[in-house]
């Protein structure tokens, strides 16, 4: 379903780094055009909502991973 899509892998972005600083450096670093980082942006909302949905009541860990990383969607929007 995302073989060769770049947007996904960008999207790690917004779940891994806590620093708004190393989410731009990762994502500049990258080379990625102003498309796929919107793109991006979208598959960092997907994968956060469904890590909340996923650890709603049933792993904690899962639902702050998927809430921080939208957060972090918001936060550098």
């Amino acid at each position: 379903m995302t073989a060769g899509e770049v947007a996904v892998d960008l999207a790690s972005a917004w779940v891994v780094f806590t620093e708004s600083g190393a989410r731009a450096d990762m994502l500049a670093g990258c080379g990625a055009t102003t498309t796929e980082l919107v793109r991006a942006r979208g598959w960092a909302v997907l994968l956060g909502a469904t890590l909340l949905d996923e650890g709603w009541g049933t792993d904690t860990t899962h639902a702050a991973i998927g809430a921080a990383a939208l957060t972090r969607v918001v936060a550098d929007t």
